[in-house]
């Protein structure tokens, strides 16, 4: 693999915010980290459609495996030392937050695995085991589609659909607009978690919604779902944030 090295210097970024180093980015990988958070990640093209994608924190390996050709997708979350699962923490969280809102990448097929894996694990319910593992049962051609984008809706008034208790409850809402209303419909942490990273795709989907709502209605206190109750929604949702089109819109 023929790498091209590139040291970028974020010298224009606000003194709170963590300063990414990005030591690899090429079309075949993207290498980095963020010494204030504990964090070192890498996304490396391991097949032309498959990305390998690994996030270093302290105790714990989150791995992600993003087949573009199959679209599925494995992501778990390790103990290195110990070669067991691991939770997800708050602090895990809070991290990945402030790397998205802070990280600058060119537009790749590995800078979008990476982003898309840290939106998904800055989602995920705090204090269990990441163990997502998407699979199509028949060939991709033939497979239904898993997520339902809401590109054409954005503005709009859509029907979110969740459940609570075993209760289904339906809601009728309005999909973003793109950095407003709590960008309801995206798939990942609020509205764009950084307008001037070119890697930032804008995915708006029926599943992404419906995680949106459910977390709206169960946390008012936390928009964000920070302690979700919605994982079936968030299982539903996942798929979305890595193979749902981009938004040209936003």
């Amino acid at each position: 693999m023929h790498a091209v090295l590139v040291l970028i210097s974020l010298i224009a970024w606000p003194l709170s915010a963590p300063a990414v180093e990005v030591m690899v980015h090429s079309a075949e990988a993207v290498l980095g980290r963020e010494p204030r958070e504990g964090l070192e990640f890498s996304a490396v093209a391991q097949e032309p459609q498959v990305v390998l994608v690994e996030i270093h924190r302290p105790g714990t390996l989150f791995i992600a495996r993003i087949d573009y050709a199959r679209e599925t997708v494995t992501i778990t979350s390790l103990a290195p030392e110990m070669g067991a699962a691991a939770p997800i923490m708050p602090a895990d969280i809070g991290a990945f937050r402030r790397v998205l809102r802070s990280i600058a990448l060119d537009r790749s097929r590995v800078a979008d695995a990476l982003i898309s894996t840290l939106q998904v694990l800055a989602d995920h319910p705090p204090q269990a085991v990441v163990d997502v593992q998407t699979k199509h049962s028949i060939p991709p051609r033939l497979a239904p589609q898993v997520y339902t984008s809401l590109c054409e809706s954005i503005g709009q008034p859509v029907i979110a659909q969740y459940t609570i208790n075993g209760e289904l409850v339906e809601v009728l809402v309005v999909i973003g607009s793109c950095a407003a209303n709590e960008c309801l419909g995206r798939c990942g942490t609020g509205c764009a978690s950084n307008p001037g990273n070119p890697a930032e795709i804008q995915r708006y989907t029926q599943e992404c919604l419906n995680h949106d709502a459910c977390n709206r209605a169960t946390n008012p206190q936390d928009p964000l779902g920070l302690f979700p109750p919605c994982s079936d929604e968030f299982a539903a949702a996942v798929e979305g944030y890595f193979f749902a089109p981009d938004c040209p819109g936003c």
